[in-house]
């Protein structure tokens, strides 16, 4: 998208992108294909001002990536679920899972607009979590 920071929307396209991945799995059973999220966060991004409140300003993380504070916080979340779990790493799914869990959040209010149940989003990857 050529922008020089990374918000939640740029989160959830990469996780749409990985077609084969575990996120975009759940993602394109609820519905959700990288054409159309694309599209609508394009639409967002163009909504003059009034309607949706300018994004704060993006935060340094290492030397090269610029996240949003949203951003950041569900990076952040994934990353201690993650090792709450005993993992080493932090992926797609606990990725996905923050974005479902921070309700209030710009990804979760996104998701909703795009037509995704947030509860039936999170059985899904629930039933993805048990499948692995």
């Amino acid at each position: 998208m050529r922008h020089n920071y990374i918000a939640t929307e740029h989160l959830l396209l990469a996780l749409l992108r990985d077609k084969d991945g575990s996120a975009a799995t759940v993602l394109h059973r609820l519905g959700l294909n990288l054409e159309t999220a694309r599209s609508q966060v394009m639409e967002q991004l163009d909504a003059p001002k009034t309607e949706k409140a300018a994004s704060p300003a993006p935060t340094q993380f290492a030397s090269y990536f610029r996240l949003t504070p949203e951003a950041l916080l569900l990076v952040t979340v994934a990353t201690v679920s993650a090792k709450r779990a005993g993992q080493d790493h932090t992926g797609v799914l606990h990725l996905l899972a923050a974005m479902l869990t921070h309700e209030d959040g710009e990804a979760a209010q996104f998701l909703q607009e795009m037509g995704v149940d947030l509860n039936a989003a999170r059985a899904a990857l629930r039933d993805k979590k048990a499948d692995d």
